[in-house]
């Protein structure tokens, strides 16, 4: 206990010191070397908020980054140290921002620690090497989180140092390189476990994989935002590799199923067509990179499907596909050539399935940076195309078809003699209410095609063998399109071609909805809704037949019960005798309203919940219902 009482007493002085007698700073560091030492007290070994990692640009002084992944973790202390292989210390230079010598008074000019008392989420520090050194040094750091939190000997990659030769410039300029495997682990006791290295620096380096974008390399990713809020779906980095010349890759995204595949494209404008793809693909139990093309609407991988690639690292763990490669600063594919140092970009990252043969199934998710093109060099935040007109054109072809078509058609079928003592403008509720729903499913359906052509700036080539959403779209709207001027076009109630109307409507009508609701299946399957979405959505179908099972039983008891034939089957009034809009004799509803109108109240308030969370599937999407706890099972 009084060693104790001893310790904290200990750091409250020396966070004096520290923070209020700057020329004391020594003190502090030699009570934290005490702390550490003569009391041996036990740095934290899990959960280290911090990381060191090395950014490097083959114009500019390299760059060495702290930084600290999670957001509500800040250091208030840290102390960077840089050693040679075999420990010895070395003398180099750090800068900070602002470009002022800040080398802390540890001995040798090989430490650095902060110039301030304020709590720090990321330090950025610059660093040059004496002209003369050569050879291999890593960075160990200490950080401290608060009096009872702190973690020693935090260490880099190791960092190969080129002698630099003579050059006018005022700052010459390192040459470093990592090998393709990821940072050590956290510090801890010594490992006896070395069964499978690669694999445990693999599982590291997809755990990791968001630490460094924007500063220590460039990450472009699907959803919009997903690299701020690290939750990508399909992820790719990318980042400079001065020891060959090369660039390093990473390639990560969530598949469904045993097999599938993620890409990452360079492209010379916002369309698909005369790309270069890497693929990262997993099928039957094996994860590969490959080389491909984009040619047109079309993907097939080159004959050589390595052609530049080295240092490859693949995984697949957990429904998630992740693949590391370095690539060739210029590559040329068929007659074109791809120089990654000199040529700007818009980057493309995409996922699907997988086909066998040279070819791979069709994205099922896709976007493009848009905006000015990039330089591989520039790790800058990259905007991705924006979505909404896409979004929308979901959420209207659901309203459309799961709620408004359905409620329309039900209405029209069982109502027609529902409501009868309280017309409007001399016709039936049941058609102002029919009318009013088939209106809203035209202009929403008109609405959702503008919006994906507008998206698209054209039309979708999607092959139909790979998912017939495009055709069928297609299809159920070129019916609801004509559904409205054939209604216009009807001829009297009494004319002898009236039946034909009736069922030509009829069948426009249910046929528009059937494909409708067929294409929104296919639809969330190129949207990447999880797999029980789909379920989802056949409950809905099986909700909706077995409400018209029970109104058509329904009607059955009611033409039963009544001396009057029924009209409430659109099919049944076929000779025109009499006119269900404005009807003279008939102002007593038939037998069974209220059952109707009780079936009618439960159909909306199921279809509007369901319709509703199809919709929030589309947008907000999963991972925001996740955090906000609507949906609380896995995928």
């Amino acid at each position: 206990m009084p060693t104790q009482v001893w310790t904290l007493n200990s750091q409250v002085i020396c966070r004096w010191y520290y923070f209020c007698c700057p020329y004391c700073r020594h003190i502090f560091l030699a009570r934290y070397r005490l702390m550490l030492q003569g009391y041996r007290i036990k740095s934290s070994v899990n959960n280290i908020p911090a990381s060191v990692g090395i950014r490097i640009d083959p114009i500019k002084k390299p760059l060495l980054s702290i930084l600290i992944p999670t957001k509500k973790s800040q250091l208030i202390f840290f102390i960077l140290r840089y050693k040679d292989m075999e420990e010895s210390a070395l003398t180099m230079l750090f800068f900070d921002n602002n470009k002022t010598n800040i080398v802390c008074s540890l001995g040798g000019g090989n430490a650095v620690t902060h110039g301030g008392g304020s709590q720090k989420a990321k330090v950025v520090l610059e660093w040059e090497p004496k002209s003369d050194f050569q050879g291999d040094i890593v960075f160990k750091g200490s950080f401290v989180k608060d009096y009872a939190t702190y973690w020693v000997a935090v260490t880099s990659e190791k960092v190969t140092v080129v002698k630099r030769e003579p050059t006018p410039a005022p700052i010459p300029t390192p040459v470093a390189t990592f090998p393709p495997s990821p940072p050590p682990p956290p510090p801890s006791p010594a490992s006896t476990d070395d069964s499978a290295p690669v694999a445990k620096s693999i599982s590291a380096a997809m755990d990791n994989i968001y630490f460094g974008c924007e500063t220590l390399k460039g990450c472009f990713g699907i959803p919009s935002n997903c690299v701020k809020n690290e939750n990508c779906k399909v992820l790719m980095t990318y980042s400079k590799s001065p020891s060959d010349g090369g660039y390093k890759f990473e390639l990560a995204g969530d598949i469904s199923g045993p097999s599938g595949y993620v890409a990452g494209g360079l492209s010379r404008d916002e369309k698909m067509g005369e790309d270069s793809v890497m693929i990262c693909r997993t099928e039957e139990g094996t994860t590969d990179v490959l080389m491909a093309i984009n040619q047109g609407k079309s993907n097939s991988i080159l004959v050589d499907s390595n052609l530049g690639i080295t240092s490859e690292q693949t995984a697949f763990v957990d429904g998630r596909v992740y693949c590391s490669f370095i690539r060739d600063v210029e590559t040329e594919i068929l007659g074109d050539v791809f120089n990654l140092d000199t040529d700007k970009y818009n980057l493309m990252v995409a996922t699907g399935g997988v086909s066998s043969g040279t070819t791979i199934s069709y994205h099922t998710s896709k976007t493009v940076s848009v905006g000015a093109q990039i330089s591989l060099g520039d790790f800058s935040p990259v905007e991705g195309k924006d979505e909404l007109f896409r979004t929308l054109h979901a959420c209207f072809m659901i309203g459309a078809w799961v709620f408004a078509a359905s409620i329309g058609i039900l209405l029209a079928r069982y109502f027609k003699q529902t409501w009868l003592r309280s017309s409007c403008c001399k016709i039936d509720q049941w058609f102002h209410w029919h009318r009013l729903f088939m209106g809203l499913t035209w202009l929403l359906t008109m609405a959702g095609f503008g919006f994906i052509v507008w998206y698209l700036q054209g039309i979708s080539e999607i092959p139909p063998g790979d998912n017939p959403h495009v055709v069928l779209g297609f299809i159920s709207t070129g019916l609801c399109f004509i559904q409205p001027f054939m209604a216009l076009c009807r001829c009297s109630p009494g004319n002898r071609r009236r039946p034909i109307f009736n069922w030509l409507h009829w069948f426009v009508g249910n046929s528009a909805q059937i494909v409708g609701i067929t294409a929104i299946f296919f639809g969330l399957q190129l949207w990447g809704a999880p797999t029980w979405t789909m379920w989802l959505l056949i409950i809905f179908v099986a909700f909706h037949c077995l409400v018209h099972l029970i109104l058509s039983i329904g009607q059955c008891v009611s033409d039963s019960k009544a001396e009057h034939s029924s009209n409430v089957f659109p099919m049944k009034d076929m000779n025109g005798s009499r006119n269900p809009l404005h009807p003279v004799d008939k102002r007593e509803d038939a037998p069974g309203g209220t059952f109707r109108k009780t079936m009618l109240t439960f159909y909306f308030i199921v279809n509007v919940l369901i319709t509703a969370a199809l919709i929030l599937i589309v947008y907000p999407g999963v991972e925001t219902l996740k955090k906000w706890g609507l949906i609380f099972w896995e995928d």
